[in-house]
């Protein structure tokens, strides 16, 4: 049992190493302009949809599915020093408190970033790739 305790964990690690290597490989294409993160982009781990349909004063007009639409509290669109950073808030059953923290990557037509899902107080490392 602790064997695969440790493997979990080195796993765990592993894919966190991955996905920070592969941030910084790609983070140099990360200007934006707003209109760029317009469209339809789904998470292939698990066919999540999230529906960008503009932006106006930095407020995000989103829709996000899974399958059903999922209520959004929260949406905007901000600039950091590594890029425009979405944050998108939920507000409804098994969602309240979860969000968003993602970045656009030009290079590769991306959003990725980090998904913390509220209810089991996990985050996760997640992309979405643009499906329209």
């Amino acid at each position: 049992m602790r064997l695969i305790q440790e493997v979990r964990s080195g796993m765990k690690k592993l894919n966190c190493i991955i996905f920070f290597m592969m941030s910084l490989l790609i983070i140099s294409g990360c200007g934006v302009n707003y209109e760029q993160v317009i469209g339809k982009w789904e998470r292939p781990d698990g066919g999540y949809v999230l529906e960008i349909t503009g932006i106006k004063d930095n407020q995000v007009y989103a829709r996000y599915f899974n399958p059903r639409q999922i209520n959004i509290a929260k949406s905007e669109i901000r600039d950091s020093s590594d890029g425009k950073i979405i944050y998108i808030e939920f507000d409804d059953e098994n969602y309240k408190g979860s969000f968003y923290k993602l970045m656009y990557v030009e290079k590769n037509n991306l959003l990725m970033g980090k998904y913390y899902a509220a209810p089991a107080d996990q985050t996760y490392n997640i992309y979405f790739q643009r499906i329209h």
